[in-house]
């Protein structure tokens, strides 16, 4: 799972960093995504605040972040496939878990470049999120191909 650093480094620390980095992110949009629910089921700030020990405004402030937040796609574990390989990451995925997840995600075309190398569209959600956290060390060669094979396979 780890993506191998040069040097004389310690790599149980340098593991720890990735794995407590990759469980901060996700637990942001996790706590973001049940801050928008509190706002749909039209909870009042202030009982949110006394439940959280934080202020009113901060309250306020943390809501206007979770209104954007992306819903878990249905059936799946994350929104996006990079959000699976956070997961997997910070250990709140097994490994075939998440290769079975990201090799059935249902991957929307990647968006071509115009002539000045600019995208209409963003590529999140597309298979460019598997090959991201590979680059950054989510996922490690072996399970990225075994998702290749396992796409390819059903394709």
């Amino acid at each position: 799972m780890s993506q191998a650093v040069e040097g004389p480094w310690n790599a149980a620390i340098l593991a720890a960093l990735r794995r407590h980095r990759a469980l901060r992110a996700v637990g942001d949009l996790d706590y973001k995504r049940v801050l928008k629910a509190a706002l749909g089921e039209k909870i009042p700030q202030k009982v949110l605040a006394q439940t959280l020990g934080v202020s009113q405004p901060a309250v306020a402030k943390a809501l206007k972040g979770a209104v954007d937040v992306v819903d878990v796609l249905d059936g799946h574990s994350s929104a996006t496939p990079y959000e699976v390989c956070q997961r997997y990451a910070a250990g709140l995925l097994e490994r075939e878990a998440m290769i079975m997840e990201l090799a059935a995600w249902p991957y929307p075309p990647t968006p071509m470049a115009d002539e000045y190398g600019d995208y209409q569209d963003t590529d999140s959600g597309t298979f460019d999120d598997v090959v991201v956290a590979k680059r950054l060390g989510l996922i490690d060669g072996e399970a990225y191909a075994e998702i290749v094979a396992r796409i390819t396979a059903s394709s």
